[in-house]
């Protein structure tokens, strides 16, 4: 159960650097007016903030199955300091999406199943499956601000300003919204499923 100990600790401090990473991310993203992106870093954010909490938490319950306390562990890591702009930020998000899932958390999920640990396997499977949606979405993002699609489409679609709510209706979203006055960077596609 050590290994898994190691392992959780290791994910919990990955997981806020994300949280910190994305934070930065979607920062830069606003500045460069593409204010959906930005919110969609943020809410990634939020996302790795609760898959922290579930490192923490997994830790103390294997922690509990050893009868022992530990206050601190001693645990090497490294720490992606690359930032870029927002193209590049979204390469280097689906990129450690991509090593999380992949590798780190599936060694932590087989470590785990080999330590009689199968419900820490399960919830650390399904944290990868959270951020395999993660890289999707960035993959797509990625290639969309690649092409110039963000903000220009093929086909009419409903677009609809995040700051007050206005529908435009056209291949491209007003370059002011007629309502309140903010630019493009304001406008997403209406993506409404309830």
């Amino acid at each position: 159960m050590k290994k898994t100990l190691e392992s959780l600790a290791q994910a919990y401090v990955w997981e806020c650097q994300a949280i910190m990473r994305y934070l930065k991310f979607s920062k830069v993203a606003a500045k460069e007016w593409y204010h959906q992106i930005s919110e969609i870093f943020a809410l990634t954010a939020e996302q790795e903030r609760e898959h922290a909490w579930w490192f923490l938490k997994m830790f103390h319950l294997v922690q509990s199955k050893l009868w022992e306390t530990i206050d601190e562990i001693q645990i090497t890591t490294s720490v992606t300091t690359k930032l870029g702009d927002t193209l590049q930020n979204l390469e280097i998000a689906a990129n450690w999406e991509n090593h999380e899932y992949t590798t780190m958390y599936a060694d932590i999920a087989k470590v785990a199943m080999e330590e009689w640990l199968p419900e820490i396997s399960a919830r650390v499977k399904a944290i990868m499956n959270a951020e395999q949606h993660h890289e999707e979405r960035y993959l797509k993002l990625h290639k969309q601000l690649k092409d110039q699609t963000i903000f220009s489409k093929e086909d009419d679609i409903i677009w609809v300003c995040m700051e007050c709510g206005y529908t435009h209706t056209w291949k491209t979203p007003p370059k002011e919204c007629p309502s309140c006055g903010h630019d493009t960077g304001y406008y997403q596609v209406k993506c409404e499923v309830y």
